[in-house]
């Protein structure tokens, strides 16, 4: 008898290796690769924070700081100090409806506070964007101050802050360009400490700054010649170096000493194309080096007189008793600059604002320490 399961069982071999072989030709040659749904690029924009400095505080005071995430792909996170702290009575805490922290509470003690901020984002598969910022926040004590002013301190460097300016400062290790360089073409000053005024009395910049002298005379030829001025001894007793009081424009010059140096003060505008004196433009300048010869002031206070026009303008009125610009024919440019000096050196230093003479006392107060 013939077995009749051989033919059927071979049938079905031959069936299955077609059906292999067509499965493995019969498919697309050139299939294009599908991306991974569970692959995600790492994100690397970087991190912004604002504002780039914060104000300072006083002690026993309320205080808000408000520290803003930008450039963020994805949500912020978390934030943390991760370097430094807070002043004592002060909390960092996230703003949950938005990318942003706020830094609040009643500071306890005076000091100056320098911290690392950090923030991180939501992550997607991947780690979200992180970043760092250095803060710091000064906080003064009102009940400490002096009769003579509000004291600062930072880095070896000592000052009053006069009650009757009623400001404070922050203070940074920079390298921004200092006055009297406006545009310059040098780059970046060497690294320098600088003290910013808030709520100053009269509207503008209000900035001192302490220079390694070296430093600070190698960056260009004019503060080098400020500099080998003061180095030959000028002070109080002595006539004003030249080199402190060139330009067009100079008045109330006088010598001042600080504590442990000295210098020049006066009141100086930037003049460009023939402009007028202006309330918006007069400022305060000091010069001034450590009797070592180390360490090199210099200090910009805008200051307003009252008989001189608020600002360039066309239409700015000149009070009664200023100095008229003048138009087109009628400029005499070097007559109208000598009147104003005049003026303004003839006027008491007490009736600027804020007073010469106060200006002076912040001066005279400052101690650099010798490291």
């Amino acid at each position: 008898m013939k077995n009749k399961t051989a033919p059927v069982l071979s049938a079905f071999i031959l069936t299955v290796f077609f059906l292999i072989a067509c499965s493995l030709f019969t498919g697309p040659i050139d299939a294009t690769p599908q991306p991974d749904p569970y692959y995600f690029e790492p994100v690397t924009e970087v991190l912004i924070f604002e504002p780039d400095s914060l104000p300072a505080a006083q002690v026993g005071v309320p205080y808000e700081a408000k520290i803003q995430i930008t450039q963020n792909v994805t949500p912020l996170d978390s934030v943390n100090i991760s370097n430094g702290a807070l002043p004592a009575g002060l909390e960092l805490v996230q703003m949950g409806d938005e990318d942003a922290a706020m830094i609040s509470g009643i500071p306890e003690e005076s000091g100056t506070y320098k911290f690392t901020f950090f923030a991180g984002c939501v992550g997607t598969m991947v780690s979200g964007q992180i970043g760092e910022k250095e803060y710091e926040i000064v906080v003064t004590d009102p009940a400490a101050s002096t009769a003579g002013g509000l004291p600062v301190s930072y880095d070896n460097i000592t000052f009053e802050i006069p009650l009757e300016l009623n400001s404070s400062v922050s203070s940074s290790n920079t390298t921004d360009v200092e006055f009297p360089y406006i545009n310059p073409s040098n780059g970046l000053m060497a690294e320098h400490i600088a003290f910013q005024f808030t709520n100053f009395p009269a509207a503008g910049t209000a900035r001192l700054m302490v220079f390694n002298a070296s430093e600070y005379a190698a960056y260009g030829q004019p503060l080098q010649e400020a500099v080998a001025a003061l180095l030959s001894g000028a002070d109080a007793s002595q006539p004003f170096p030249d080199e402190l009081l060139q330009g067009e424009f100079s008045a109330q010059a006088q010598p001042i000493n600080f504590k442990n140096g000295h210098g020049v003060r006066q009141l100086t505008q930037v003049l460009t194309n023939f402009a007028p004196i202006t309330n918006e433009e007069l400022f305060y300048y000091y010069q001034g080096i450590t009797t070592d010869g180390e360490y090199f002031v210099s200090a910009i206070f805008h200051v307003n007189a009252p008989f001189l026009v608020s600002n360039g303008s066309p239409d700015a009125v000149t009070p009664a008793d200023g100095i008229p610009f003048g138009s087109g024919t009628d400029l005499d440019f070097p007559a109208y600059l000598s009147a104003v000096t005049q003026k303004l050196n003839d006027a008491p230093a007490d009736s600027y604002t804020p007073s010469l003479l106060i200006l002076d006392r912040l001066i005279e107060s400052i101690q650099i320490a010798i490291q």
